[in-house]
């Protein structure tokens, strides 16, 4: 072979060389890593609360809590929601002062107002629509627990989950999300259902 020809030789196993470097280099890549937060439908809330002066020192049991009456009323309203109305429940909340008993629920028919109000302290009830239940956020947590080893073989490091009444959703916590994990858990998971939060390994919450 002439000099030239061995040169123009030389020069395409180089350049094949180069393309598949640069082939590998693409493969190879770790994709991007998502951090922050996606999902979550607020409830909207419909009625204020309105409550009428209560007793705000508890005794007992409460500890100087305020507002003893609602507290009271709160915990027999979470068990009538729960018994009767779980169709439509999405769960209950009270304000950081215990003076008024948020109810979330995707419907809010008659009846279900008729027997909150014998539950509750006048005035001290405030209604909010949600788009879901908390027996439907409950399903997400069992499919969440039965995949938990599918879930790590998919690569998803999945750092905490549990239902957030005021979010509405499944709050899942990912280490080193990616775009791809993101998808696949809204896919199998119900994107309206969950929110997800792509968080470095430093913020995973360590056990006291």
């Amino acid at each position: 072979m002439s000099t030239r020809w061995r040169l123009v030789a030389g020069l395409i196993v180089v350049a094949l060389a180069v393309a598949a470097g640069t082939v590998d280099s693409v493969v190879s890549s770790p994709a991007p890593v998502l951090i922050g937060s996606w999902g979550g439908h607020p409830c909207a809330q419909v009625t204020i609360a309105h409550p009428v002066t209560l007793p705000n020192q508890g005794r007992g049991r409460y500890k100087g809590a305020p507002y003893p009456a609602t507290i009271d009323a709160a915990g027999r309203i979470n068990l009538l929601l729960t018994r009767h109305f779980s169709a439509v429940s999405s769960g209950i909340t009270l304000s950081d002062d215990n003076a008024t008993i948020n109810v979330y629920a995707t419907a809010l028919p008659r009846r279900l107002r008729v027997e909150v109000a014998k539950l509750a302290p006048e005035g001290s009830v405030s209604y909010h629509r949600c788009a879901n239940t908390l027996s439907s956020l409950s399903a997400v947590q069992h499919e969440l627990n039965a995949q938990g080893t599918g879930l790590g073989r998919e690569g998803i490091d999945v750092a905490g989950y549990g239902p957030t009444i005021t979010s509405n959703c499944e709050e899942i916590d990912v280490v080193r999300l990616t775009g791809a994990q993101l998808a696949l858990l809204r896919r199998d998971l119900g994107a309206n259902k969950i929110c997800v939060h792509g968080i470095t390994a430093q913020q995973v919450a360590v056990p006291i």
